[in-house]
Protein backbone atom coordinates (compact mmCIF):
# COMPACT_ATOMS: atom_id res chain seq x y z
CA UNK A 1 0.00 0.00 0.00
CA UNK A 2 2.96 2.36 0.57
CA UNK A 3 3.88 2.18 -2.75
CA UNK A 4 1.40 2.56 -4.13
CA UNK A 5 0.71 5.75 -2.63
CA UNK A 6 4.17 6.87 -3.32
CA UNK A 7 4.00 5.80 -6.66
CA UNK A 8 0.51 8.35 -6.76
CA UNK A 9 2.28 10.68 -5.15
CA UNK A 10 5.34 10.59 -7.27
CA UNK A 11 2.95 11.11 -10.09
CA UNK A 12 1.41 13.83 -8.98
CA UNK A 13 4.71 15.59 -8.14
CA UNK A 14 5.49 14.57 -11.91
CA UNK A 15 3.02 16.05 -13.40
CA UNK A 16 2.52 19.13 -11.18
CA UNK A 17 4.23 21.39 -13.77
CA UNK A 18 1.73 20.81 -15.85
CA UNK A 19 -1.17 20.91 -13.80
CA UNK A 20 -0.25 24.44 -11.79
CA UNK A 21 -0.05 26.54 -14.27
CA UNK A 22 -3.63 25.39 -15.10
CA UNK A 23 -4.98 25.88 -12.24
CA UNK A 24 -3.45 29.25 -11.70
CA UNK A 25 -4.41 30.03 -15.18
CA UNK A 26 -8.02 29.05 -14.17
CA UNK A 27 -8.19 31.30 -10.67
CA UNK A 28 -6.89 34.34 -12.82
CA UNK A 29 -9.62 33.77 -15.16
CA UNK A 30 -12.67 33.46 -12.46
CA UNK A 31 -10.90 36.63 -10.64
CA UNK A 32 -10.63 38.91 -13.59
CA UNK A 33 -13.97 37.86 -14.76
CA UNK A 34 -15.47 39.56 -11.26
CA UNK A 35 -13.42 42.30 -11.31
CA UNK A 36 -14.16 43.42 -14.87
CA UNK A 37 -17.68 42.47 -14.04
CA UNK A 38 -17.79 44.77 -11.25
CA UNK A 39 -15.81 47.33 -12.64
CA UNK A 40 -18.15 47.53 -15.57
CA UNK A 41 -21.21 47.63 -13.20
CA UNK A 42 -19.56 50.45 -10.91
CA UNK A 43 -18.78 52.13 -14.64
CA UNK A 44 -22.81 51.95 -15.18
CA UNK A 45 -24.02 53.00 -12.46
CA UNK A 46 -21.61 56.08 -11.88
CA UNK A 47 -22.51 56.83 -16.15
CA UNK A 48 -26.42 56.78 -14.96
CA UNK A 49 -25.94 58.83 -11.63
CA UNK A 50 -23.91 61.59 -13.83
CA UNK A 51 -26.70 61.41 -16.65
CA UNK A 52 -29.33 61.61 -13.67
CA UNK A 53 -27.34 64.49 -12.27
CA UNK A 54 -27.31 66.45 -15.59
CA UNK A 55 -31.04 66.01 -16.41
CA UNK A 56 -31.73 67.22 -13.02
CA UNK A 57 -29.56 70.20 -13.61
CA UNK A 58 -31.48 70.95 -16.64
CA UNK A 59 -34.69 70.45 -15.63
CA UNK A 60 -34.39 72.58 -11.85
CA UNK A 61 -32.41 75.44 -14.13
CA UNK A 62 -35.51 75.32 -16.80
CA UNK A 63 -37.91 75.73 -13.59
CA UNK A 64 -36.64 77.93 -12.08
CA UNK A 65 -36.59 80.02 -15.60
CA UNK A 66 -40.02 79.40 -15.78
CA UNK A 67 -41.39 80.23 -12.93
CA UNK A 68 -38.96 83.77 -12.83
CA UNK A 69 -40.79 84.85 -15.78
CA UNK A 70 -44.28 84.11 -14.84
CA UNK A 71 -43.56 85.82 -11.66
CA UNK A 72 -42.11 88.65 -14.00
CA UNK A 73 -45.33 88.75 -15.81
CA UNK A 74 -47.44 88.36 -12.99
CA UNK A 75 -46.50 91.53 -11.85
CA UNK A 76 -47.03 93.14 -15.31
CA UNK A 77 -50.22 91.97 -15.84
CA UNK A 78 -51.93 92.17 -12.50
CA UNK A 79 -50.90 96.14 -12.75
CA UNK A 80 -52.64 96.09 -16.12
CA UNK A 81 -55.81 93.80 -15.18
CA UNK A 82 -55.54 92.57 -11.61
CA UNK A 83 -58.57 90.96 -11.76
CA UNK A 84 -58.36 89.06 -14.38
CA UNK A 85 -55.19 85.82 -14.35
CA UNK A 86 -56.85 83.07 -16.80
CA UNK A 87 -54.50 84.11 -19.86
CA UNK A 88 -51.46 82.99 -17.75
CA UNK A 89 -53.20 79.89 -16.57
CA UNK A 90 -51.65 77.48 -19.39
CA UNK A 91 -47.64 79.04 -17.77
CA UNK A 92 -49.29 78.33 -14.08
CA UNK A 93 -50.43 74.54 -15.54
CA UNK A 94 -46.88 73.95 -17.17
CA UNK A 95 -45.03 75.55 -14.02
CA UNK A 96 -47.21 73.19 -11.99
CA UNK A 97 -46.43 70.22 -14.23
CA UNK A 98 -42.53 70.56 -14.24
CA UNK A 99 -42.49 71.08 -10.40
CA UNK A 100 -44.48 67.46 -9.78
CA UNK A 101 -42.22 66.06 -12.70
CA UNK A 102 -38.71 67.49 -10.68
CA UNK A 103 -40.16 66.17 -7.46
CA UNK A 104 -40.77 62.42 -8.90
CA UNK A 105 -37.32 62.86 -9.98
CA UNK A 106 -35.88 63.25 -6.17
CA UNK A 107 -35.36 61.29 -3.31
CA UNK A 108 -38.10 61.87 -0.98
CA UNK A 109 -36.06 61.46 2.04
CA UNK A 110 -32.16 63.36 0.55
CA UNK A 111 -34.08 65.29 -1.12
CA UNK A 112 -36.76 66.71 1.50
CA UNK A 113 -35.86 70.37 1.78
CA UNK A 114 -35.93 70.95 -2.41
CA UNK A 115 -39.05 68.85 -2.47
CA UNK A 116 -40.83 71.24 -0.08
CA UNK A 117 -40.10 74.43 -1.52
CA UNK A 118 -40.84 73.23 -4.81
CA UNK A 119 -44.52 72.79 -3.45
CA UNK A 120 -44.19 76.28 -1.99
CA UNK A 121 -43.33 77.48 -5.14
CA UNK A 122 -46.12 74.89 -6.34
CA UNK A 123 -48.70 76.53 -3.70
CA UNK A 124 -47.50 80.34 -4.32
CA UNK A 125 -48.04 79.29 -8.51
CA UNK A 126 -51.84 78.75 -8.24
CA UNK A 127 -52.51 82.72 -8.36
CA UNK A 128 -55.04 83.11 -5.56
CA UNK A 129 -56.27 87.01 -5.12
CA UNK A 130 -55.70 86.24 -0.66
CA UNK A 131 -53.01 88.42 0.43
CA UNK A 132 -50.78 88.73 -3.17
CA UNK A 133 -47.75 90.92 -1.89
CA UNK A 134 -46.75 88.47 0.49
CA UNK A 135 -47.93 85.48 -1.58
CA UNK A 136 -45.19 87.30 -4.30
CA UNK A 137 -42.57 87.76 -1.62
CA UNK A 138 -42.56 84.56 -0.50
CA UNK A 139 -42.54 83.46 -4.12
CA UNK A 140 -39.85 85.26 -4.88
CA UNK A 141 -37.91 84.23 -1.31
CA UNK A 142 -38.47 80.55 -2.75
CA UNK A 143 -37.45 80.87 -6.10
CA UNK A 144 -33.55 82.13 -4.39
CA UNK A 145 -33.66 79.07 -2.27
CA UNK A 146 -34.35 76.65 -4.69
CA UNK A 147 -31.62 78.34 -6.76
CA UNK A 148 -29.30 77.23 -3.56
CA UNK A 149 -30.29 74.46 -2.70
CA UNK A 150 -29.97 72.59 -5.51
CA UNK A 151 -26.77 74.15 -6.23
CA UNK A 152 -25.82 72.55 -2.98
CA UNK A 153 -27.50 69.03 -4.08
CA UNK A 154 -26.09 68.81 -7.29
CA UNK A 155 -22.05 69.63 -6.14
CA UNK A 156 -23.01 66.68 -3.46
CA UNK A 157 -23.64 64.39 -5.79
CA UNK A 158 -20.98 64.93 -7.89
CA UNK A 159 -18.71 64.64 -5.05
CA UNK A 160 -20.39 60.90 -4.12
CA UNK A 161 -19.81 60.33 -7.78
CA UNK A 162 -16.19 61.01 -7.84
CA UNK A 163 -16.10 58.96 -4.80
CA UNK A 164 -17.69 55.80 -5.77
CA UNK A 165 -15.58 56.03 -9.40
CA UNK A 166 -12.45 56.17 -7.19
CA UNK A 167 -11.39 59.48 -8.11
CA UNK A 168 -11.71 61.07 -4.94
CA UNK A 169 -11.44 59.69 -1.63
CA UNK A 170 -13.58 60.28 1.33
CA UNK A 171 -12.06 62.78 4.10
CA UNK A 172 -13.21 60.08 6.47
CA UNK A 173 -15.15 56.75 6.62
CA UNK A 174 -18.32 58.61 8.40
CA UNK A 175 -18.06 62.21 6.48
CA UNK A 176 -17.98 61.22 2.87
CA UNK A 177 -21.68 60.78 2.03
CA UNK A 178 -22.90 63.86 5.28
CA UNK A 179 -26.21 65.22 4.91
CA UNK A 180 -26.64 68.62 3.75
CA UNK A 181 -27.71 70.98 6.87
Amino acid sequence: MDKELASIINNLIDKLPVILPSVVTIITLVVGYKATKRQSSLNLITAKKIEWRDTMRNELANFIRRNNELIHIYFIYRRNKPDDLKPLSSMVSKILADGHKLILGLDPHDDKKIIDIIKGILDCAYLSHDNLDKTTDKWKALALELTTESHLMLKDEWEKIKIEAGHKKPMSIFGAFKKRP
